[in-house]
């Protein structure tokens, strides 16, 4: 296991991922570890929602990918200023058919649903 400053963590998988089973991680926080929930398999029925985290702190404006929208199911577009270093968020969950995603605090800018595939995939943004 690998030392960290005060204050830093680590992901690290427990196994290596098959996908037909369930995926368990620990986190690695200030020397102390503990498991994180199992996820439900993407093999059979999905249930539910599964939360798949929340991503803060995106590059400077001048840097930035260039991608070609045709080579996705689709893209999730937002206005210049809505993610940045220090505000914006990018929601990921995945959700049965019918079924809404966890809450979230923070007001909801945009939300695009990815219903090309079981389960379904939920992306939004925040301020």
């Amino acid at each position: 296991m690998a030392k960290f400053p005060k204050g830093r963590f680590k992901l690290e998988p427990c196994s290596p991922v098959n996908h037909s089973t369930t995926a368990s991680t620990s986190v690695v926080m200030e020397r102390r570890s503990f498991r994180l929930p199992k996820r439900q398999p993407l093999t059979g029925a999905f249930c539910g929602t599964e939360h798949l985290g929340m991503y803060m702190g995106h590059g400077p404006k001048g840097v930035g990918a260039v991608c070609n929208p045709t080579d996705f199911s689709g893209v999730v577009e937002v206005a210049p200023g809505v993610l940045g270093p220090r505000h914006g968020n990018v929601i990921v969950d995945l959700v049965e058919p019918g079924c809404e995603p966890m809450s979230f605090f923070n007001p909801i800018i945009r939300q695009e649903v990815f219903r090309d595939i079981l389960p379904w995939i939920v992306i939004r943004i925040s301020s």
